[in-house]
């Protein structure tokens, strides 16, 4: 019989949430884990065109599949005026 070690891989939640906390448009974030997958909650301002397929698009290019969010659940929100308008 053959046995394989496995690491396990710990989720570094705070490399999603510092990804997503630097995109266009985006006020808030907070990332958790709920089992095995990685959750985010984000507040985007209401100028911002960025939807949820937008950012996990873009965590998926840029940080991997295994720190991509399964689920964003995404909030609109007033407040800092658009780039467009400055």
């Amino acid at each position: 019989m053959n046995l394989t070690v496995v690491e396990h891989e710990e989720l570094n939640v705070a490399k999603t949430q510092d990804f997503l906390s630097q995109q266009p448009g985006v006020a808030d974030v907070q990332v958790w884990i709920s089992g095995e997958k990685i959750l985010a909650q984000v507040q985007i301002y209401e100028w911002s065109k960025v939807s949820d397929f937008d950012l996990r698009s873009a965590c998926k290019r840029k940080i991997g599949a295994k720190l991509t969010p399964a689920l964003i659940l995404m909030e609109r929100i007033q407040g800092e005026k658009s780039m467009r308008s400055a």
